[in-house]
């Protein structure tokens, strides 16, 4: 992997005080300072942390790990990994919306900056402003309950499953339960995730909810 693939080269050129290196696993490392100013409901925040990304060589297949490395985001925040990194989304949410160019500009505007904005928000306030999805499992969950726009994690599961395992035929009842067929209810948002060629993901993220469906 060089600078120029999936620009990387232009997240260097947007925000010049991040730099560039290679560690030992041959993963692009960018740390540095990443400032932004952003306002948000009335309020505006202007604000910098010192981050990495490690890009592996993998990419998009693996999505980055990204870092605080200064310090500032407490262990007890409840969207950081025990290994400090930073829980910015599900997998399927991120390959969802940087699909099919992957353009690192997009990482980082998408999900680094509006976790931090939301970290600086959190300080002032203790409350985040975007609204909060859960850790982990439950999170996925969430993610899936927004994105289907539906009410019970039956319905997601059912949908989601339906994804991973059948082929699309329009004429089929929706797995959602509505009783119409899937051409007349969740088409887009089943097709979407298909034509994402994440099916990968989506199974992964299927199976670390299976376990939980009897609970819903």
């Amino acid at each position: 992997m060089c600078l120029n693939d999936f620009n990387i080269q232009g997240v260097l050129s947007k925000y010049p005080s991040l730099r560039i290196s290679k560690n030992i696993n041959n993963e692009i490392v960018v740390e540095g300072h990443l400032h932004f100013d952003i306002t948000h409901n009335d309020t505006h925040i202007i604000d910098s942390y010192e981050i990495e990304i490690l890009i592996s060589d993998n990419y998009p297949n693996e999505i980055p790990i990204v870092r605080e490395i200064g310090g500032r985001i407490l262990k007890k925040f409840e969207h950081i990994y025990p290994d400090r990194s930073l829980c910015l989304a599900t997998e399927a949410n991120i390959h969802s919306e940087l699909s099919p160019r992957y353009d690192m500009v997009d990482f980082v505007d998408k999900f680094i900056i509006p976790y931090l904005f939301s970290y600086s928000y959190f300080e002032k306030y203790k409350t985040v402003p975007y609204g909060e999805r859960s850790h982990g499992k439950e999170g996925v969950l969430e993610f899936y309950l927004d994105y289907f726009n539906v009410d019970t994690y039956h319905a997601v599961y059912n949908l989601l499953e339906y994804t991973c395992n059948k082929v699309y035929r329009g004429h089929n009842l929706c797995p959602c339960g509505s009783e119409q067929r899937i051409r007349n209810c969740h088409m887009k948002s089943v097709l979407k995730l298909k034509e994402k060629c994440i099916v990968g993901v989506l199974k992964k993220e299927l199976a670390m909810i299976k376990k939980k469906r009897g609970n819903y």
